[in-house]
């Protein structure tokens, strides 16, 4: 989302001092998280510096989502919606389809009973907080295994709760440490039809 900001930032009457808060939000995003994903620098105060980032930025983008989706003097593209993810007023949509596009999740941090994944490979500026446009939803089903064991039939994973975001954590039990878990995930639009299913992934439980 970044560099198409900084792109279209004129036509879409972005100011230089919101393009520069933008570029500052992930300077200071890599800089915590190369603290949160290292053991040794992994502190109460990191944690609660990055939880509070995240709070300043998911606001920020919102902010300027919605800035950009009611601003005047321009029309807006099929990519503004797309790389901004701005979502289409329903009134304005005949029908809202399934989802087509397909997640790629990965593990993005892992500590003890705890796995934090993020549903695409996008920047820091999309992963984390939004979802593509007129996704609702990111689905996901489990099923832990032994270590070394194959995978079993995706038809056999158990379902979870669906994240409203991109970025969620999976929670795991104290006696699954050491176990394999499997994962599948799919997009959701705002009934419930599902798009097409990912690629399994896996990681051990620590």
């Amino acid at each position: 989302m970044h560099p198409y900001v900084i792109a279209q930032a004129a036509r879409l009457f972005i100011t230089t001092a919101q393009t520069e808060d933008f570029t500052n939000f992930l300077t200071e995003w890599s800089a915590l998280l190369l603290k949160y994903t290292d053991p040794t620098l992994h502190t109460p105060i990191v944690v609660r510096d990055i939880n509070e980032l995240y709070e300043r930025f998911h606001a920020f983008v919102i902010a300027l989502r919605q800035q950009v989706k009611h601003g005047k003097g321009y029309t807006l593209t099929g990519d503004d919606y797309a790389n901004m993810f701005i979502h289409e007023d329903a009134e304005h949509r005949a029908r809202i389809p399934a989802p087509t596009d397909t997640p790629t999740p990965q593990v993005s941090n892992q500590k003890h009973l705890v796995t934090r994944i993020s549903g695409n490979e996008q920047d820091p500026g999309v992963n984390h907080i939004g979802l593509p446009t007129d996704v609702a939803k990111l689905g996901y089903a489990l099923i832990y295994t032994a270590q070394d064991a194959e995978m079993p039939p995706v038809e056999t994973f158990v379902t979870q709760e669906a994240s409203g975001h991109n970025r969620f954590d999976i929670h795991s039990e104290l006696a699954q440490v050491g176990m394999r878990c499997w994962m599948v995930a799919w997009y959701e639009n705002h009934i419930g039809q599902r798009g097409p299913v990912s690629n399994p992934i896996s990681f051990i439980v620590i």
